[in-house]
Order: structure tokens, then C-alpha cells, then sequence
């Protein structure tokens, strides 16, 4: 008979997109427990065994939030990613866990401060996607970026600015999964990180797991997830700043002995198996805490945000509540319907890729 430990069993929760942080999440859990997978889009049906152990819920792309039954059975958690993009609706939506992880460091500090249980769990780079590649010498490219770039943007003008100046900026043909944006950043001695809303991103560790140099905003976080002197902060978001920097960072003779130090950091502490570590450790003594009132009076927030009052309907709400909900979501779902049309008159974006980059 084994002596090893019985794997623990646990229920994830999301809506699927090839790129979003749960795919990475889920298959690092998967070497460490038994995962039973739910939500809206998944391409097939790959549990393992029938739905048990506490739920974590990981934002996406995707709007889509478990029902209050399964939040309330054994007891839940939620993993916050865009809380820079929107705290307020957020925060009211993670009254519904019995934990809540979110990504950015001062959105936990916020939630512990109105008394709930919150803890930092930063993003991370997916293990088997990572590797040294070239040393930067050889590499094809001088920069690399994946993200939006709409034209006029602050990210536009500084690509358009480094190629001016003679940089070589790695093409990028659209939408790119994480394995071939991976790929790109191994062609590159540099991987450009302007965040969008001063948000420790994923571009943070993927830049460094691909063993690229990272010149990057000093965003919150950022120095105790990688090393002193391992990348490059540009303190002001002026296009004659990064650009100096970049080029800067180009010639630097130490550059590949600090994208050696920030690789190899992010390969030890960083990937998805040690936040799937934190994750199961967390998990294995969560307890069913909250009313099941309150968690459909929470998920009702996240479905007005969505615009779904069809959703709110569901929710079985005292009528002032729903009512009041119901009207949010004819709210949202208005001005979402602006934000779309107003897009469609806009320069497109030369690269395309999700949202939240």
C-alpha cells in the first residue's frame, strides 16, 4: 500500500477563454488534487470524479458567477483579478465567499479593512510554458509587447516611437494564446509592461519567465515578487522616458545577468503550481460561513454589473432588492451598449488580444 497522502478533492469555478488565468490555475491544481471543473464555455467535459470539496470561483473574461447553493455547501472562495478595473461592484460581490484572493495587492488591503477575509495571491507565470530560450544576444528581436494598443495610446506611441528610433519591435498578428505569445517574448531581449491601470499583470511574470529583460511601471507588488535590480522601473509614463529606458536596457551590460536573476525567481516562486500550493493549503480549511441570503443578495451585484436581469429574476430577492438590482442591470446593460457602439467609430487596435492586458 502508498503512504502518500490522499489527494484533496476541490471544485473549480470558471468561465473559459483559452487565455484566462484559471486555465493556467487549473492545470497546475490538477498535479496536486482532484479538480472538478464547472462554468460556461469549456471545451469538454474533463472531470475527474463528481463535484465535492469547497469551490473556488476565478474571474474571467466571461461573466458568469456559480449559483448561492454552490457557494454555500461547503464552503467557497473566489480569486479577484481586474479589481483595478472596478473594485466597487467587486467588493460587494465578494461578500458571497468565505475567502476571497484577489490579485492586486491593495484590493486585499481594502477588503481586510471592511472586515472581510482577503488575502494577496498575485498572479504568476504557467510553468510549462516558461523557459530560458536564447541568451539575449542572440534573440531576433529587440522588444516585445502582446497587449491592446489602440491607436493613440499611450502603449501606440511609445511602440511607434522605439521603431522610429530603430528598435526592433517583434510583430505580433493579432490575438495570440499563451503559447505562442510565450514563444514571442523568447524572441525578444525586452519585454515592454505598461500596465493598464497600475496593476501587477500578468506581463510581469510571464516577461521574466520567458527570460527577457522587463521594463515595467514600479506598480504595487512589484518588489516583492521579483528581485532588486532584476528589471527596470520607469517612474514617469512619458514616451521620451520609456523610450530612453528601453534603449538603455538594450545596451546594458548587465542585462542578461538581471534577466537571469528574475527567470530564475519566477520559476522558484512564481508560476502556478506555488499560487495552486496556496490555493489547496487555503481550501483545506475554508468553512461554510456565509448566509445564503447574503450570497444571493452579493451575486446579484456581479449579474446588474453583467446586465442580466434574467439572472437577478433567479435570485429569488426580497422585491425592494431585486427591484433596485433589476434597474442596474438596465443600467449597465445601456451604457455597455454605448461603450460597444462608440468602439466601432474608433481606430482598431493593431494588436488585438484580451481585455485585461
Amino acid at each position: 500500500m502508498s503512504d502518500a497522502p490522499e489527494r484533496p478533492s476541490l471544485r473549480l469555478g470558471y468561465g473559459y477563454q483559452t487565455w484566462t488565468t484559471a486555465v493556467h490555475l487549473e492545470r497546475a491544481l490538477r498535479r496536486r488534487a482532484h479538480v472538478s471543473v464547472t462554468g460556461p464555455g469549456h471545451p469538454t467535459e474533463r472531470n475527474e470524479h463528481d463535484a465535492s470539496g469547497p469551490l473556488l470561483w476565478v474571474e474571467s473574461g466571461v461573466p458568469w458567477v456559480p449559483d448561492a447553493e454552490a457557494l454555500t455547501q461547503t464552503g467557497a472562495a473566489a480569486w479577484l483579478i481586474d479589481t483595478h478595473r472596478g473594485f466597487r461592484w467587486r467588493a460587494q460581490l465578494a461578500r458571497a465567499f468565505d475567502l476571497v484572493f484577489t490579485a492586486q495587492r491593495p484590493a486585499a488591503e481594502r477588503l481586510r479593512a471592511s472586515g472581510l477575509h482577503a488575502e494577496w495571491l498575485p498572479l504568476a507565470a504557467p510553468r510549462e510554458l516558461c523557459g530560458p530560450g536564447a541568451d539575449l544576444a542572440a534573440r531576433p528581436y529587440d522588444v516585445g509587447f502582446v497587449g491592446q494598443a489602440p491607436a493613440g495610446s499611450f502603449r501606440a506611441e511609445l511602440l511607434d516611437d522605439l521603431r522610429r528610433r530603430g528598435v526592433s519591435v517583434a510583430p505580433t498578428p493579432g490575438h495570440m494564446d499563451p503559447p505562442d505569445m510565450m514563444e514571442l517574448y523568447r524572441s525578444a531581449r525586452v519585454v515592454v509592461n505598461v500596465p493598464l491601470a497600475d496593476d501587477l499583470n500578468m506581463r510581469s511574470f510571464e516577461g521574466p519567465g520567458a527570460r527577457a529583460l522587463l521594463v515595467t511601471e514600479p506598480v504595487p507588488g512589484l518588489g516583492d515578487v521579483l528581485p532588486t535590480g532584476s528589471y527596470v522601473a520607469v517612474e514617469q509614463r512619458d514616451v521620451e522616458r520609456w523610450t530612453a529606458a528601453v534603449i538603455d536596457a538594450l545596451h546594458d551590460s548587465g542585462a542578461q545577468a538581471r534577466a537571469d536573476a528574475a527567470y530564475e525567481h519566477v520559476i522558484s516562486q512564481h508560476t502556478y503550481d506555488a499560487r495552486a500550493a496556496i490555493v489547496v493549503d487555503r481550501l483545506s480549511s475554508i468553512r461554510s460561513t456565509v448566509d445564503p441570503a447574503r450570497a444571493r443578495a452579493a451575486l446579484a451585484v456581479a449579474w446588474a454589473r453583467w446586465g442580466r436581469a434574467d439572472q437577478i429574476r433567479a435570485l429569488a430577492l426580497p422585491w425592494p432588492v431585486a427591484l433596485q438590482r433589476r434597474a442596474d442591470a438596465v443600467a449597465w446593460s445601456a451604457a455597455t451598449a454605448v461603450v460597444r457602439a462608440s468602439r466601432r467609430f474608433r481606430p482598431q487596435s493593431r494588436r488585438a488580444s484580451p481585455a485585461s492586458r
